[in-house]
């Protein structure tokens, strides 16, 4: 009933064409620049609070002190042990302690018989007179002052306890997704966004003031169900109150204050040396719009007049009016809304009986519709075939940009690098989909990333002393995330032409949720890299690519093609 409402495109049945708001408020003014503004500067801050999980849980070298080297103020270094070591301290003490931050650093280190600490690329640490540091000391004076590395002491086998806070943080993007949506639909589109900013606000409060890693995680969980629920309220409010013409050139604009947010966080990073800090710049931020700029914001008028509450909707679209200074209209505003509330009360009678006629099909019958998906061999291939792309490319996707700092090189720098490619990838992909073609952009743009990762690969296993911080392999990988983002940003158009029209939202809907899941299990990937080294972590990134190329190859290409309506 809602969506033949929103629909301006849409006839009533007596042939003519349906008033919406739009002629009234007109398709775009200040009222909704309002609007605009608070979704642009919203998605800046989403940027901080979603990535801002790199510099979080930064890699923190860190110091295990011995007692005996306590007394001379001597710590050894878990990162710069060399093997001077096994001469420097020879005899000095019968027991060590756990030097490194992970495995694979331990096992180059054996402790002897005869009391000293020798050193062989084959040997092993020996279980015998090893005990836990008694004491750490992090490294927090280069880049940060405190990380949940160093504060939580999220190291010797509690690496992954990181990841599995910003999996968690993703996992609240599926949970919104389902109760904001339903509280959207039947409470109104602004009051799930207020739900939706005291969530960010309590997540962003908790994660500031987490005395565990617990408490943390929780943190991320609330703060990733506020962030998804924010920022799909802002996009229905876009999407009901700018005019058809502006509509997609406006949501184009407002996606960009992701990129702008891509390119602060790391300057905040480098600045305050704190996540607590950087945590608390998009708290306080998102606090002052909550206090002094959402009680500004209108309800939909589109969603008020669907659910006839149309005293609500004659005010807000009023003030509407008055600010886009539509003064024609403010001078016959009560005939014009009266004929919009008449037009509305047609759509809602006509919604209500298309219901009564819905429910008079059967269940078995609903459940074919959907199950079509899976059972009809076309669109079965076609399905799985979307979902492994999909879920490729949430997971390479956020896989590099939860973990820029494992390809080496400075992390700030590598951050902003990360999001300056972003802007050329959203170019790309205009200009790709409309001059190339659905089809074929996605397997050109798949198969550069592939190409970038595969060189990256080559060239770590052939060049034995090629460096981590190389720029040649830090361009690849730059360029390799662009190609990424520019997919992604086309198999979602891609996605909604190839499904039919019973099956697209059900279908785009779970593409959704297969990239989803990607990128939920994404902050693992640092963990895979400290466990099988970076040259294998490429290696499966561009297998997977190549996978994900080859199987959009059996898609049927949908530019310039009418969207099919029944399935075949």
């Amino acid at each position: 009933m809602a969506t033949k409402l929103e629909n301006g495109d849409e006839n009533v049945e007596n042939g003519d064409k349906q008033i919406n708001s739009n002629d009234l408020t007109g398709g775009f003014g200040r009222w909704q620049m309002n609007i605009t503004i608070f979704y642009f500067v919203a998605y800046i801050l989403t940027t901080i609070n979603n990535l801002g999980y790199v510099f979080q849980a930064a890699n923190t070298d860190y110091h295990c002190v011995h007692p005996i080297i306590i007394s001379t103020t001597t710590a050894v270094d878990s990162f710069t042990i060399n093997k001077d070591l096994d001469s420097l301290y020879t005899n000095t003490f019968s027991t060590i302690s756990n030097f490194s931050s992970t495995p694979s650093s331990i096992s180059n280190y054996t402790h002897t018989s005869s009391s000293s600490l020798s050193l062989s690329s084959s040997s092993s640490l020996s279980c015998d007179n090893v005990h836990y540091c008694s004491k750490l000391i992090y490294n927090n004076s280069i880049e940060f002052d405190e990380t949940v590395t160093s504060k939580f002491g999220l190291i010797c086998g509690k690496e992954w306890l990181r990841s599995f806070a910003q999996s968690m943080y993703q996992l609240g993007y599926v949970f919104s997704g389902i109760i904001i949506a339903w509280i959207s639909d039947h409470c109104g589109r602004k009051f799930a966004l207020q739900i939706s900013i005291a969530f960010e606000l309590l997540g962003g409060l908790l994660l500031i003031l987490s005395p565990s890693i617990h408490l943390y995680t929780l943190a991320r969980l609330i703060l990733g169900f506020g962030d998804s629920g924010r920022g799909m309220c802002l996009y229905m409010l876009l999407m009901e109150t700018v005019g058809t013409k502006r509509r997609s050139d406006v949501i184009m604009g407002c996606n960009f204050g992701w990129i702008v947010g891509y390119l602060l966080l790391p300057i905040l990073a480098y600045i305050l040396h704190n996540y607590v800090l950087v945590q608390l710049v998009a708290t306080l931020g998102m606090t002052v719009m909550a206090l002094f700029w959402l009680p500004y914001l209108p309800e939909s008028p589109r969603w008020l007049l669907a659910n006839e509450k149309y005293e609500r909707a004659k005010s807000v679209l009023k003030e509407a009016c008055k600010r886009n200074n539509r003064v024609e209209v403010v001078k016959e505003f009560e005939y014009k809304f009266e004929s919009l509330k008449n037009k509305a009360s047609k759509l809602i009678t006509t919604g209500k009986a298309v219901e009564e006629q819905e429910q008079e099909q059967s269940d078995s019958e609903k459940f074919m519709t959907l199950w079509s998906m899976v059972t009809n061999k076309k669109y079965c291939m076609m399905t799985l075939i979307l979902w492994f792309s999909f879920f490729v490319n949430g997971f390479i996707y956020h896989g590099f940009s939860l973990n820029v700092e494992i390809i080496g090189g400075n992390i700030f720098i590598n951050f902003a690098l990360a999001g300056l490619v972003e802007i050329p990838s959203v170019v790309i992909s205009l200009i790709g989909m409309r001059y190339i073609g659905r089809k074929a952009f996605i397997i050109s743009t798949i198969v550069s990333a592939a190409s970038c990762y595969a060189t990256i690969a080559i060239f770590r296993l052939l060049c034995d002393d090629l460096s981590e911080n190389d720029i040649l392999l830090i361009s690849l990988s730059m360029l390799g995330k662009m190609f990424i983002f520019a997919t992604f940003n086309a198999i979602y158009i891609h996605a909604g032409e190839i499904f039919p029209t019973k099956l697209r939202q059900s279908g785009v809907s779970s593409c959704s949720i297969s990239a989803r899941a990607g990128s939920t299990i994404a902050p693992f990937v640092k963990d895979l890299t400290m466990s099988f080294g970076l040259t294998n972590t490429i290696i499966m990134f561009t297998v997977l690519s190549l996978t994900a190329a080859i199987g959009t190859f059996f898609l049927p290409e949908t530019k310039d093609r009418d969207l099919i309506d029944n399935i075949d």
